[in-house]
């Protein structure tokens, strides 16, 4: 993939996230170069998006040329990989427990 765009830096950054948020596609970008929640992204730069007041970030995986206006991604929109399987291993964990206590729940007498 060229990173030949002057609105697309070139990659500096090589963060492995997991999109948390899929919602929200503009009819600009087709679902083809679109994110899609669960899967897993390389972030590979950022600018700083003043009329969100938050960053936007490039992805190795999806380049939104031809996108209109839309040149990267909301940040708010990924979580760090490890963040994210550390929050699903949690639930696994809670998830786990609530039925070890349900199927060992003392009797009443």
């Amino acid at each position: 993939m060229a990173y030949t765009s002057p609105n697309r830096p070139s990659p500096t950054l090589n963060i492995p996230v997991v999109c948390i948020d899929d919602s929200g596609r503009p009819s600009d970008v087709p679902l083809s170069k679109w994110v899609k929640k669960g899967n897993r992204y390389t972030i590979v730069g950022q600018s700083y998006m003043v009329s969100y007041g938050v960053y936007g970030v490039f992805l190795k995986e999806i380049d939104l040329s031809g996108c209109g206006i839309y040149k990267n991604f909301l940040s708010t929109r990924f979580a760090d990989a490890l963040d994210s399987l550390h929050s699903r291993m949690d639930e696994l964990l809670e998830e786990a427990a609530r039925e070890y206590h349900e199927e060992f729940e003392p009797v009443e007498k």
